[in-house]
């Protein structure tokens, strides 16, 4: 069994990465870690983390996506992201 540690599968649509899915399996990749970039993306990633079996959800912020949200959105994500109980 393969694991891909670093994807972004949340950015595309659902019969994308239901296809996605497919051939990950096909090629013996058991596992895929997507990882959230934003509150937007962090929630897709979770909803993605209860429909496939496959998906498991890295939360956090890419870099870049930092620059358009408040000091208070922030907080508020990273307290959403800790409360959040992912088992995986």
């Amino acid at each position: 069994m393969f694991i891909d540690v670093h994807c972004h599968i949340d950015r595309y649509s659902d019969e994308e990465i239901a296809r996605a899915i497919e051939k990950a399996e096909r090629a013996r990749v058991g596992i895929i870690i997507n990882n959230g970039l934003n509150p937007e993306s962090n929630r897709r990633t979770l909803l993605l983390a209860e429909k496939y079996q496959e998906v498991k959800a890295a939360l956090g912020f890419y870099p870049i996506d930092l620059l358009e949200l408040s000091e208070t959105d922030i907080a508020h994500e990273i307290e959403f992201e800790v409360a959040v109980e992912i088992i995986g």
